[in-house]
C-alpha cells in the first residue's frame, strides 16, 4: 500500500469538545430552543479564559455574554499610576500621548475623556504569552531583525581584517595598531552574538474614564 496515496483527515474533531448529541443537549435545544440559558447568570471560576473567543461574545438574544471578568492571579496586573495629558499640535486631528516605552501613541478623536487624564502603564508580552509561543516569537524576531544583519556585518569586518593582513604581511608598529583595531571589530561582533538577549516586545497600556466608565 502506498502511504502517499492515502488521504489523511487533518480536521480537528471540534464537535467532540462539546458532545451535545451524546448528552441529549442537542435534542433538548431542538425541542425547546428557548432553553439556551437566557435570563441566567453563571459565575465561572477557572484557571484561564479567552474573553475574545468567538463563542463568548453574544448570547442567542444578542446580549453581551461576559458581563464581568476578574483576574485574581495578578499576572495581568499593570501599574497605571503614571498620569499624562493629551498633547495637541496646531492640527486638532494630531492628538497623542507619550507612552512609557517612549513611543508616540495617537489618540482617536472619538475617544471621550472629559478630564483629559490618561493613566499609562507598560507590560512585557512575555508575561502574557505561553512560554512556548514566546520562545517561537523570539526566535522569529532574531532571524528577522538580528541574524541577517549581523552576518553581513561580521563578514565585512572579517574581510577588512583579512585584506589588511594580506596587504601588510610585515607590519610596522603603527600598522599593527591598525590591524588590532580591525581585529577588535571582529571580536566585538562575535561577542555581541554570544551575549544576544531579546526581552521581547513591550506593550503600552492606556486607561481612562469616558465620564461613565473606565
Amino acid at each position: 500500500m502506498n502511504c502517499l496515496s492515502t488521504d489523511i483527515d487533518t480536521h480537528f474533531p471540534v464537535a467532540g469538545c462539546l458532545p451535545k448529541q451524546p448528552t441529549g443537549a442537542l435534542q433538548l435545544l431542538t425541542k425547546y430552543p428557548q432553553y439556551d440559558g437566557r435570563q441566567i447568570t453563571i459565575a465561572v471560576i477557572d484557571t484561564g479564559i479567552d474573553p475574545l473567543a468567538s463563542g463568548l461574545q453574544q448570547t442567542t438574544t444578542g446580549q453581551e455574554k461576559i458581563i464581568d471578568l476578574r483576574d485574581s492571579t495578578g499576572s495581568g496586573d499593570v501599574d497605571i499610576s503614571t498620569i499624562v495629558k493629551l498633547i495637541s499640535n496646531n492640527n486638532s486631528e494630531d492628538r497623542s500621548i507619550q507612552g512609557l516605552s517612549g513611543r508616540k501613541l495617537k489618540i482617536p478623536l472619538n475617544w471621550k475623556n472629559p478630564t483629559g487624564n490618561f493613566h499609562i502603564g507598560i507590560k512585557s508580552l512575555k508575561q502574557l504569552m505561553p512560554s512556548s509561543a514566546f520562545e517561537r516569537l523570539i526566535k522569529e524576531r532574531r532571524e528577522k531583525m538580528f541574524d541577517s544583519e549581523h552576518r553581513l556585518a561580521l563578514a565585512e569586518a572579517q574581510r577588512r581584517l583579512d585584506e589588511y593582513i594580506n596587504k601588510y604581511s610585515l607590519p610596522t608598529e603603527e600598522q599593527k595598531l591598525t590591524r588590532e583595531e580591525f581585529q577588535s571589530f571582529v571580536d566585538a561582533l562575535k561577542e555581541v552574538e554570544k551575549k544576544y538577549n531579546d526581552p521581547g516586545p513591550f506593550l503600552d497600556c492606556i486607561v481612562w474614564n469616558d465620564g461613565d466608565k473606565w
